[in-house]
């Protein structure tokens, strides 16, 4: 019994010490990056690219080594012939209905209808021929999501296209695919939980361009969880006036591209969200999760996410004077008091 105790005392201690050494690094790597871009160009984010590694034990590794983004204009990226192009229905006449064409095939992004187990899985069985080789999803996180659950039922490659703050700065990164289940009178939230990485992700500034103050507001939450946790560098430069992310798109565009450059720290140093890595991606999202099931999704993932990033920030006293202008600035909810369900 002693040898026992004696083992799980050191496993403990190990693995104690293995998180704190995690933190550090990720630490240490994020002030390299807020240095990186504290004096970055315009002209660089315009034509920012970056590349994740694709883990050795993750499925899409039999596939790609990497995912590649890159800040680019999607109608002159070339995409496979035996594509299927999967977008959301509110990029009707835009520039992108130009581009495709009848090659569209447009679905209303919803989290209780699209982002559904059944729904999806019917969805895959009637309406995606096997001729396709290739998922190119383009539209905000919720499209992403199911874009990546039908790539990975039917082993096809992934290439998405972001077109909301949310999904260019988080939804898109990393692979994470969480579908929802309905259930009785309400719903699962991330019923269905895997990891399938795109091979590329394009994000066309053109589609910031065309979203609201209020889209814009609320998908920079997600940029918010990586200042708050992991960056106080990117805390101070959301906070000051000269971040005007409604009039200004190279602003918008740079918090985005550096928010992606610390989910990359995150996600290399800790591969399976284990460790530190994992507190920060999932930062604000468990009370998140709990306010989008118990309002059966009326609230929307974004101000979920930004009530619950608030909430736990309580403990940090020292930063909430720079979330209180950071939220004043983007119309971002407190808590449930803020919004109406």
């Amino acid at each position: 019994m002693k040898d026992f105790f004696g083992g799980l005392f050191c496993y403990t201690k190990s693995m104690l010490d293995n998180n704190q050494n995690v933190k550090a690094k990720i630490l240490s790597d994020s002030a390299v990056v807020d240095h990186l871009f504290m004096s970055k160009s315009d002209g660089e984010i315009s034509a920012y690219s970056l590349s994740f590694p694709v883990p050795k034990h993750h499925t899409r590794a039999t596939m790609i080594t990497e995912t590649f983004f890159a800040v680019s204009d999607c109608t002159e990226g070339e995409f496979p012939l035996d594509s299927y192009f999967f977008v959301d229905s509110s990029l009707k006449m835009t520039f992108i209905d130009d581009y495709l064409g009848e090659r569209a095939h447009y679905v209303d992004a919803a989290e209780h209808t699209l982002k559904e187990v059944s729904w999806l899985d019917s969805f895959i069985v009637n309406q995606i021929p096997k001729t396709f080789g290739t998922i190119v999803g383009i539209g905000g996180g919720v499209l992403l999501n199911a874009a990546a659950y039908i790539a990975e039922e039917r082993k096809l490659d992934f290439i998405a296209v972001p077109t909301t703050v949310v999904a260019a700065s988080d939804s898109s990164i990393g692979g994470l695919v969480r579908i929802n289940k309905a259930m009785n009178k309400g719903y699962k939230k991330s019923f269905y939980k895997s990891v399938y990485e795109p091979s590329k992700i394009m994000l066309d500034p053109r589609f910031l361009a065309n979203l609201s103050a209020q889209q814009v507001g609320l998908g920079l939450a997600e940029v918010v969880k990586h200042a708050v946790y992991q960056s106080p560098a990117l805390l101070e430069y959301l906070a000051n006036s000269a971040f005007d992310p409604f009039d200004n798109p190279n602003v918008l565009l740079k918090a985005i591209c550096w928010t992606l450059t610390l989910k990359k720290v995150a996600i290399v140093n800790d591969p399976d969200s284990e460790s530190f890595g994992g507190e920060i991606l999932r930062g604000g999202h468990q009370l998140a999760h709990e306010i989008e099931e118990e309002s059966h999704f009326r609230v929307p993932h974004t101000q979920a996410v930004a009530i619950g990033i608030y909430q736990d920030a309580l403990r940090y006293p020292v930063k909430l004077k720079l979330l209180d202008l950071i939220y004043r600035k983007l119309g971002l909810p407190r808590s449930l008091k803020d919004i109406r369900v």
